[in-house]
């Protein structure tokens, strides 16, 4: 029987347009938001319809510059504040609910802890959405982070399909946070800041489906 995965990093030109949301902390100018801003602006997700969503707007004109490459309606943010809050991830929570509900995507990407953790949460009512959790810390630094956190996500892993890391020591050391099962593990991108503040891609591709045989 043939199951459709998530993406592939080829290139064809036979590409079928999907709903993709994606689902992140907020918007400080840090790897994995700058990452996400990289994809959007080299062409990832070209083709497709793409929404992202942030629990908070964090700091900096990140969330501004987002804007401006997605276009008008396409990025949404709960909480305007700068910092991540207990009441912006339960606001999140429902707002996320209400966003699946609404856009019906094929597909949602969860980018940093508390995002994935929201998001596999909500997903758990909508099982034929995709999941795919991008991995962007290979350890914490906070010993009781790493066991709250790695106990969480090891529990909700089974609903991920499919997990994509920032570099290869990420995607090795994360994998302790997944239990034992079929998931496609993708090294996606690096970014490297030896030019300064300037982010440049390594690696990328394009997003879209394929089918596996098993």
């Amino acid at each position: 029987m043939a199951e459709k995965t998530i993406s592939r990093l080829v290139r064809s030109p036979r590409v079928e347009r999907l709903r993709i949301l994606y689902f992140i902390n907020g918007f400080d100018p840090g790897g994995a938001e700058h990452g996400l801003l990289t994809l959007v602006e080299s062409g990832f997700f070209s083709g497709h319809d793409l929404r992202v969503m942030g629990i908070c707007r964090g700091r900096g004109g990140l969330a501004d510059a987002l804007h401006a490459s997605l276009g008008e309606g396409k990025l949404k943010i709960v909480d305007d504040g700068e910092d991540l809050t207990l009441r912006g991830c339960i606001l999140a929570a429902f707002e996320l609910a209400r966003e699946i509900g609404h856009f019906r995507p094929d597909a949602i990407v969860l980018s940093l802890k508390q995002a994935n953790l929201i998001g596999r949460f909500a997903l758990m009512a909508f099982p034929g959405i995709g999941c795919i959790s991008f991995e962007h810390i290979s350890r914490y630094r906070a010993r009781r982070a790493k066991v709250i956190y790695g106990y969480l996500l090891r529990a909700l892993s089974g609903r991920v399909g499919e997990v994509w890391a920032d570099c290869r020591e990420t995607l090795v050391s994360t994998r302790s946070y997944f239990k034992p099962g079929s998931r496609f593990w993708k090294f996606l991108l690096t970014i490297s800041a030896r030019n300064g503040p300037k982010f440049t891609l390594s690696l990328c591709g394009q997003f879209l489906p394929v089918e596996v045989r098993r």
